[in-house]
């Protein structure tokens, strides 16, 4: 039985293991939370192998209705939260086609020595997210779930209740478990338009997060979007309603996350570069660590020289990075598809995430 590690915590830009600085590259798969036991054992031993350390998944399903008459329904079978009209209001699967799932994820990934991060709901209406919360309580809009007294006090409960299961696995409470670096309130929060009221709902659910569970470090898990006056560029100018600074302020958030797509965002390779020195720049005057969270580039050609100059660069002044995604073998031996054009594979992980791994981990 593996003894219990000290929880990751952080002292001033960096991260700590207990009296020994904590500094690792990692990948996001997202698919644990509904696959195969097979599935999710591929996936973390092809983890392990490359050298990665921390795993970022969901920790979030929620769907319409059990019976899929209310979209979305079950991934695959499987889901953690549904609507019950007796409640009536949203409930919880507890059982084999739900939350265990998500208790094989988090124990597998301690029994081989990696850590997980798990964001707790989704901005995107993949598995459920805000908008299935909209839904739930009919609200006009989605910037109306950050500040409705029903969709807050839902996602509260949901915190609660997962924060306080007890995992089947392992016997250990969530909010007890070393295996676990971090909670993530969302995955890319954004309120068009709207900045206050997203900052707003950050405080007030950051500080629930830190009441029900102190032991555990907390981030927002947004893009890393700027705020700044003046500026006409869509990822600096606050108009996505993120604020990347102001969630730095905030007390009960621990560290910074920001995401890397020069392809989707209409950016070229070279905006990395600047991409991330902003970011740790503003970590260094937050006093707090930042956490390139997710990265990805679609051409394989020039991927591996690009992420050899952003990884350069977190080596040199961040702590954490992990690409976006890491994907191995289905149940039938084949390869998880890529879906994206991001999903990387152990045949074809880039040299320079190989070596940035092993770099980190020394």
């Amino acid at each position: 039985m593996m003894l219990p590690m000290p929880m990751i915590q952080t002292l001033g830009t960096q991260f700590t293991n207990g009296d020994e600085a904590f500094r690792f590259a990692g990948a996001n798969t997202y698919y644990l939370i509904y696959k195969s036991k097979f599935m999710v054992d591929a996936a973390l031993d092809a983890a392990q192998a490359i050298g990665l350390r921390v795993i970022r998944t969901w920790g979030f399903l929620d769907v319409g209705s059990v019976d899929g008459s209310v979209p979305p329904g079950p991934k695959e079978g499987v889901y953690f939260q549904y609507w019950d009209p007796l409640i009536p209001g949203p409930a919880y699967n507890d059982g084999p086609t739900g939350l265990q799932h998500l208790d094989y994820a988090v124990y597998a990934a301690g029994q081989r020595g990696l850590k997980v991060i798990l964001p707790l709901v989704n901005n995107w209406r993949d598995f459920g997210g805000i908008d299935q919360y909209a839904a739930w309580y009919g609200l006009h809009s989605h910037n109306d779930f950050y500040s409705d007294p029903n969709t807050r006090q839902a996602y509260q409960n949901w915190v609660s209740h997962l924060l306080n299961r007890v995992n089947t696995y392992s016997g250990v409470t969530y909010r007890d478990d070393d295996t676990i670096m971090a909670w993530e309130l969302t995955n890319e929060a954004r309120c068009v338009g709207d900045p206050a009221r997203l900052l707003n709902w950050v405080a007030e659910m950051s500080a629930h997060v830190k009441q029900t569970d102190p032991s555990h470090l907390v981030a927002v898990g947004d893009e890393g979007f700027f705020r700044h006056d003046g500026s006409s560029d869509w990822v600096y100018n606050g108009s996505q309603g993120a604020d990347f600074e102001a969630f730095l302020g905030v007390p009960t958030i621990d560290f910074g996350a920001f995401h890397l797509y020069p392809e989707t965002w209409g950016k070229s390779s070279d905006f990395g570069s600047y991409w991330i020195d902003d970011h740790l720049a503003a970590g260094s005057r937050a006093g707090k660590p930042v956490v390139l969270e997710e990265y990805g580039l679609k051409d394989p050609s020039t991927r591996n020289d690009v992420y050899q100059s952003w990884l350069d660069q977190i080596s040199q002044g961040g702590a954490v990075d992990l690409f976006w995604m890491l994907a191995a073998q289905q149940d039938d031996g084949t390869p998880y598809p890529d879906f994206d054009g991001f999903t990387l594979y152990s045949a074809t992980i880039p040299p320079s995430i190989r070596e940035h791994a092993a770099q980190m981990h020394r």
